[in-house]
């Protein structure tokens, strides 16, 4: 594996997995600025944590597979928005005597 970052001349690299690869996780921990993750684990502070970003095919489809979710309106939570009105943004009209 050290070849093969060192041909493509990556130092720091997020290397994310579908699921579990013992030889690849064993040897990455021997890599300084090598990390290695699963997908379901994966946050953008990971990501934009590391210079580079290394995806197995498996696991860009996964990821792929989470974010297309398929069902009705009614199967996604309702978003609410319980920002307070300033008091000046009132429906009824402000009368000043």
């Amino acid at each position: 594996m050290l070849d093969v970052l060192k041909r493509f001349q990556v130092e720091d690299a997020l290397i994310i997995i579908d699921q579990s690869y013992p030889f690849l996780e064993r040897s990455a921990r021997n890599i300084p600025n090598i990390e290695v993750l699963r997908y379901e684990n994966l946050t953008v502070y990971d990501i934009l944590n590391h210079e580079h970003l290394i995806l197995l095919g498996p696991t860009i489809q996964r990821i792929q597979g989470c974010s297309h979710h398929e069902g009705t309106a009614e199967d996604h939570p309702k978003t609410i928005d319980y920002r307070k009105k300033h008091p000046t943004e009132r429906n009824e009209p402000s009368i000043r005597l």
